[in-house]
C-alpha cells in the first residue's frame, strides 16, 4: 500500500468519526497536503511540534495550517486514528466543529511511518 493511499484511508476514517459526532465532514485541501508532506518528512527528522528549524509547526504555512497531529510507528490508518482518538489534544483536533479542510501525509523514514496531519477553516 502507498503511503498516499494510508493517509487517504485514515482521512476517510477520520470524516467517519466526525459524521458519528454529528459533524461535518472535512474536505481535503491540497494546499494542506502539501504542507503536510513537509511536516511528515520533518517529523522524521525531529519527532515535535517545533520545527527541525526552531519554528513553531503552523510556520510550513501559517494561511492555511490552525491544526496538527503526528504520529509515528504506526503501520497502518486505523493504528494512528485509533491512536489520535485515544489522546486528549489530538481528539480534540479532530472533532473540532471549527476545522473544515484537512490533509494527511505519511513519510517513511528508516522502516518507521511518520504522520502528519493537518487542519484548516
Amino acid at each position: 500500500m502507498t503511503n498516499d493511499s494510508l493517509a487517504r484511508q485514515a482521512f476517510d476514517l477520520v470524516n467517519q468519526l466526525r459524521r458519528q459526532n454529528g459533524l461535518s465532514a472535512l474536505q481535503w485541501s491540497d494546499g494542506l497536503k502539501a504542507a503536510s508532506d513537509v511536516r511528515a518528512a520533518e517529523a522524521g527528522t525531529r519527532f515535535s511540534h517545533t520545527r527541525p528549524n526552531g519554528q513553531d509547526w503552523y510556520t510550513v504555512d501559517p494561511a492555511l495550517v490552525y491544526g496538527e497531529n503526528l504520529g509515528n510507528n504506526f503501520e497502518d490508518a486505523r493504528q494512528i486514528v485509533k491512536c489520535w482518538m485515544d489522546s486528549p489534544t489530538h481528539k480534540q483536533n479532530i472533532l473540532d466543529p471549527n476545522f473544515k479542510t484537512c490533509s494527511i501525509s505519511v513519510e517513511n523514514v528508516h522502516g518507521t511511518n511518520f504522520w502528519a496531519q493537518l487542519f484548516g477553516c
